[in-house]
């Protein structure tokens, strides 16, 4: 789903739309915030802001936050600093890594990473949809023919003994306001 927000400065009211202009030609210059969420091109909305206008991204923050190019990036990095990133799954961008993702599944001879502790005869694929968000598409495959081959996803190693907090699983998250690319200005609430 995708959608996005702009507050208008004269009136300070919000509107919702789907994409920017919606339509109407005047859109784009009637608002001094917008939060975008998905589906819209934020790099091009933001070569056309004017100077008093800001939007909640930066142009090409989405290698970062989109799954896919982050495991492309994360898995570059594994190549060169493998002990810096041995905390990482191992994960394969679906569709293109699809016929290597369907080996590990289904041979007998393990990839093995720091954090894979399963064998070849539980091997486990959490896949996640590359756009997802909140946990939508999630799912568990322990057989090749459970995984869609065309999807637009990432697989991963599923880590069969997790850290646990008072016998759950949890996310760790750090959120922080990028003020600046140039020079990078990174503000962390304590």
């Amino acid at each position: 789903s995708s959608s996005s927000s702009s507050i208008d400065n004269s009136n300070n009211s919000s509107s919702s739309s789907g994409g920017v202009g919606g339509g109407d030609k005047r859109d784009m210059t009637e608002w001094s915030v917008m939060w975008a969420d998905s589906g819209l091109n934020v790099d091009k909305i933001v070569r056309q802001c004017k100077s008093f206008q800001r939007v909640n991204h930066y142009p090409g923050m989405v290698h970062i936050y989109r799954k896919s190019h982050l495991a492309r990036a994360m898995g570059r990095m594994q190549k060169i600093h493998a002990e810096a990133y041995d905390y990482y799954p191992r994960s394969w961008v679906l569709p293109a890594e699809h016929a290597d993702m369907l080996r590990y599944l289904s041979s007998g001879s393990p990839r093995s990473t720091s954090t894979s502790s399963t064998s070849s005869s539980s091997r486990c694929v959490i896949i996640k949809p590359s756009g997802g968000a909140q946990g939508k598409g999630i799912y568990l495959a322990m057989s090749p023919k459970a995984v869609k081959p065309t999807e637009d996803a990432v697989a991963q190693v599923y880590i069969a003994r997790p850290l646990l907090l008072d016998g759950y699983k949890f996310d760790l998250r750090i959120y922080a306001l990028v003020t600046c690319c140039d020079p990078l200005r990174v503000l962390i609430y304590r």
